[in-house]
Order: C-alpha cells, then structure tokens, then sequence
C-alpha cells in the first residue's frame, strides 16, 4: 500500500508546483521575493502532496476494486483531489491591489538617519521597520531644491524635462504624475502638502480627487502632525465612499528650516545650550556659524527628524487600528538633503554634493497573497537608484500598465532580490534652477565615483565651492574631499564625455515652463521657509 502512494507524492509535487506557478500568473500585484521562496514553495509543494494523499486515501477506502485497478483508482482520486484543491484555493488567494501611502519629508539627507547609520538615533521607528523594509543604500535626489526635484520624483522626469527653475514656474498640465497615473488605475487620491512649492499655482494638483495645502505659513513646528491628522481624516472619508483602493501623497515641511521641533525635542540632542535653539541660519547676513552654533543646528535639524519619525509611528498605529496596514505598500523618500559647512556651504539648492543629494528611500512591499503567512520582504539594496525610478518602481510593483515613456527605470528586481538586468545603474543630476543665479550643472553619478560638471555658475550666495569641474572616487573619499580630475584625468574624461553627450540629448526635450506671480498667501508661505526675506 505504501509503494503504491508514491504515484501520488509525485502528482502531488507535480500539482502543488503548477498551482504555485499558476498562483504567481494571476496575481494582481507584486511578486514573490527571493527571501519568501522557500515558504512559498514549501506550502504549495507540500499541500499538494497532502491533498493528494487524502485523495488517495479516500479513493483507495472507496473502492472496492482489488488489485492494479485499485491503484489506479487511487491515483485518479489523487491527482482530481489536487486538481479541485488548487481550483478552489488558488484564485481566491490573491489579494486585491493594495493602498499606498507615499511620504515625502523636506531637505532630509540620508547620513543624519539612525537607520542609515547615523550615531543619533533619529528614526527609531524606521529601524523596526527596516525588518519589513527594501532600503536603498545610495539613493540619489535629481536635483538639491523642491521645486526642482520633486517633479523628478512624481512624475518620473528629469529636470531639463519638466523645466522647472524658480518660484513661479509651473509644471505643465501635459505631463502625468503618479496621481494621474494611479487615478486611471482605479485608485482615489488625495494629497497633503506642506510646502508652497507644491501649490496648486505651481501645477502640482493633477490627478487628484483632493489636494490639501495646510499652514499659513508661520511656523512647521507641528505640521507633521498636522500632515497626519489631514490624511487619517481623508481616509476614513474614502473608505466609507468608495471600495478603491487608495493612494495618498503626504509632503512634510519637516525637517525644513527653522528646525523648530516641539518643545520636548528642542534640547534633545544639544541639552546644554544656553538660551533659545538656534533653528535658522543666514550665510547671507551673518556668515558662516561658528563651531557651537554649527552644533546646535544640526542638533535642532536632527529633532526635527527624530519628531517626524514619532510621528510616523503614530500614523502607523493609527492606520493599524483601522485594519489598513497589512494590504498597505508604504514608500519614503525625502526631496534633496542639506549642508552643514561640509563644503563651506549651509542649505540647499545650491551644489550637488552628497549631503544634498543623498536622500532615503524605503519602500514597505505589502505580500500579493493571503496564504501562506509571509513575511514582507527586506533587504539593503546597493545598487544606485534616482527620484527618476521611484514611480516605475512603484507601478512595476502594482501591475499598473503606463502609457507613456518614463525617464526612470525600475528597481524592482533588486528590491526583490533578483539579478539586475541591464546596464549598470547610474544617476543623472541637474542643478538648472535660475532663483540665484545662472545655475546649469550636471553630475554623473555611479557607484563608485561621481563627476560634476559646472557648465555655468554664476550667484552672490555663499556656496564654497570655489573650483571648477569635480571628479571624486566614493569608496575611497565618501566625503568628497579630494578632487581627483587630474590625477585620474583620462578616467574623469570619460565621464566628462557622458555628461556632454546627456546635456546635448536634453536639448530636444527641454521643455520652458510657464510662470505665474503668486500672490500674498504664497509669499508668505515662502517667507516662512527662508525662500523669500
């Protein structure tokens, strides 16, 4: 009895593969990662194999046949116990497209978060979260200004695409954004934002069903929670309209000068100075700062940080308790970074340094089915990725089918742990905002060096950069210390030739946006960040 149920192991095997292949077909999201695999496969392969034992059991009891006829009968009800099985269990396992929550936090570099590394520990919660989390290593802004690089994050383009180069410039209405490509997917979306740059005048209200500009600009103290308190509002209104999923954009000031935290944060990481945190700086009118005020803004800017990730913990609770967070596909990233004199500049907007071009990016992929209980897949992917990828990678993800060319290029294969096809990965960056001057510099960025060419420069603001073109090798000066443009001149020339044949490529697709004169509310908004004195 026992020799004859090898038959059925075997259509068992057979039958469970073929289900967990089918089960992937028809997925309508996602996929399954490298490190789900083996639970994946062990469930399907071995509930094969013991629903076709119960088949044969119950065959083999059944029958009154004696001899060979009984062994066939038995691997007929084994092979039909596995077919009905897989019939019954398999489509109804996939689970539907998932929310999506895309947060967005202001002049945040990657090397001043704890789960970057950082000594402080400024986002606890996105350390216990980094276990359910692709984080990747070197992910790079394409441009150091919101007004600049966020349209490379929403809407897949470059900045010598979209045009965009001072307060008044308004993004055209011909380009999609991730809302307006969602929206057509059938998702409801809504947006909250914090910063005057991503107005309705500015052209970044597309394709959404609501888009919410909150403060009056006066102080960012409180506007993650702010932020927060808007989208819970937004969902709870969603989810008892419409079946939709959801997909909500959330843009945080924070940590955006004035680093002005809550009262508890203020002295959190520089308790002993005297007199009131220091939360903004002027190079303009003062200069540089010195030593212990230098010290005592980067220990505000990094409460401001250390503020936001307890807020985000808030916002996931709340999303728990809502029963949203399992079917949930969560993705962070931050607009640009900020200078703390690490070239002899402070702020942004003005140079293409690490510090201001290095920028966290996190994607939380929700498992595609419900059965078996896998846990997200997590990982550090080392491979370099630009604000350019995010939506690709986000709509490669989500099986949302996009009619037009995107500048960037999925990651979804590293982010799932798979071999990446293709050419190697690198990163485009361009500094063409005209706010302060003549500004038109291109960065060519791999992982191991980077170049940036500085086409024209010309501004009264302090910047610190003092030289010519750039040429620094990563691995051996993060920093970008050393510019090795002669010592490795024939190298730095082969990059020098790619950012040429680039910004000879862009002048076919450049498009001139229009402008527009915002009015009292909007300057005001901009005075509050620093944007306008």
């Amino acid at each position: 009895m026992l020799r004859s149920l090898v038959p059925a192991v075997a259509i068992g095997l057979l039958g469970g593969f073929l289900a967990g292949k089918w089960q992937i077909a028809i997925l309508r999201f996602g996929d399954i990662a490298v490190d789900q695999l083996v639970p994946y496969w062990r469930f399907f392969l071995g509930g094969g194999v013991a629903l076709a034992a119960l088949g044969w059991l119950a065959a083999y009891a059944a029958s009154g046949v004696i001899g060979r006829g009984r062994g066939l009968i038995s691997t007929a009800g084994a092979a039909a116990a596995v077919a009905a099985g897989a019939a019954l269990f398999v489509p109804n396992n996939v689970r539907e497209r998932p929310d999506v929550l895309f947060l967005i936090t202001d002049t945040t570099r990657a090397d001043h978060l704890s789960v970057y590394g950082y000594d402080r520990p400024t986002t606890r919660y996105l350390e216990e979260i980094a276990g359910s989390s692709v984080i990747f290593d070197q992910a790079l802004s394409q441009g150091s200004h919101t007004i600049v690089s966020t349209p490379c994050i929403l809407a897949s383009l470059y900045p010598s695409d979209h045009g965009l180069i001072g307060y008044q410039s308004k993004l055209w209405d011909g380009f999609l954004l991730v809302s307006e490509i969602l929206k057509f997917a059938g998702y409801s979306t809504f947006g909250v934002v914090t910063n005057p740059h991503l107005s309705k005048a500015n052209g970044f209200d597309q394709g959404w069903d609501s888009y919410e500009m909150l403060g009056s600009g006066t102080s960012v103290a409180v506007f993650a929670e702010r932020v927060n308190a808007a989208a819970l509002t937004r969902i709870d209104s969603l989810r008892t309209e419409a079946p939709e999923p959801i997909f909500g954009m959330l843009f945080y000031t924070d940590p955006h000068t004035p680093y002005a935290a809550p009262d508890e944060y203020r002295r959190l990481y520089d308790p002993d100075w005297p007199g009131t945190p220091l939360v903004s700086w002027s190079m303009r009118k003062s200069g540089p700062p010195r030593p212990p005020q230098l010290r005592n803004l980067i220990a505000n800017y990094d409460a401001t940080i250390t503020y936001w990730d307890d807020q985000l913990r808030a916002l996931a609770d709340s999303l728990e308790t809502r029963g949203i967070a399992e079917n949930l596909l969560l993705v962070y990233t931050s607009d640009h970074g900020e200078e703390f004199l690490d070239h002899g500049g402070f702020g942004h907007g003005l140079t293409l340094f690490e510090e201001v071009v290095h920028v966290p990016l996190l994607f939380s992929f929700p498992v595609p089915v419900k059965r078996p209980r896998l846990s997200r897949t997590h990982r550090n992917v080392s491979e370099v990725v630009s604000s350019v990828d995010i939506v690709p990678t986000l709509t490669d993800y989500l099986r949302v089918a996009v009619s037009h060319e995107m500048r960037g290029r999925s990651a979804i294969a590293p982010a799932l742990g798979r071999e990446d096809e293709g050419p190697e990965r690198q990163a485009v960056l361009e500094l063409i905002i005209k706010q302060y001057g003549a500004f038109d510099v291109r960065a060519l960025r791999t992982a191991s060096r980077k170049y940036v060419a500085r086409l024209t420069y010309e501004t009264s603001y302090h910047t610190g950069w003092d030289e010519g073109d750039l040429f620094f090798d990563l691995v051996s000066d993060p920093g970008e210390q050393e510019n090795l443009l002669q010592e490795r001149a024939e190298e730095a020339a082969g990059y020098r030739s790619r950012i040429d044949a680039w910004v000879e490529s862009t002048r076919e697709r450049a498009t001139e946006a229009e402008t527009f004169e915002p009015d009292a509310d909007q300057l005001e908004r901009l005075k509050a960040l620093g944007y306008v004195e």
